[in-house]
């Protein structure tokens, strides 16, 4: 019976190392709960040859906190069509946020972040963001 008991054990801390391992913090796009008393507004859009960026603000229109840790999440495309996905990226926020205040938010992609293959985020200079949310 102890070498059944060791080799579950073993496995079951396997697993566990694993799936904590595959944890980067950060929730993957699409997922947690929207925030509703929320306003995005996108400020810039500054393209490099290294990294898609783009920066705005949130505004909390609501009557109660936004606590943290909540997130601002948004796609890039490849254009203002908003028909190709070419990334996506969550910017974590750590600060609370109280009914009328704004805050500053950033996302960004490289290269190596892009959907496609072979692509270089400089073959998109007209790329835009859209499908913006802040959720918890």
């Amino acid at each position: 019976m102890n070498k059944l008991t060791n080799i579950l054990t073993n496995l079951f801390v396997t697993l566990i190392v694993i799936l904590l391992s595959s944890c980067n913090g950060d929730p993957c796009v699409g997922c947690g709960e929207d925030i509703s008393n929320a306003n995005i507004e996108i400020s810039e859009l500054t393209a490099t040859d290294s990294e898609l960026k783009v920066e705005g603000t949130v505004s909390n229109t609501g009557t109660s906190t936004i606590t943290q840790p909540w997130y601002v999440e948004g796609k890039f495309y490849a254009d203002n069509t908003h028909t190709t996905v070419i990334g996506a990226d969550t910017d974590n926020q750590t600060i609370p946020l109280s009914p009328g205040e704004t805050i500053n938010w950033e996302l960004s992609i490289s290269s190596s972040d892009l959907t496609i293959s072979d692509k270089e985020v400089s073959d998109y200079p007209n790329f835009s963001v859209s499908s913006l949310r802040v959720f918890k």
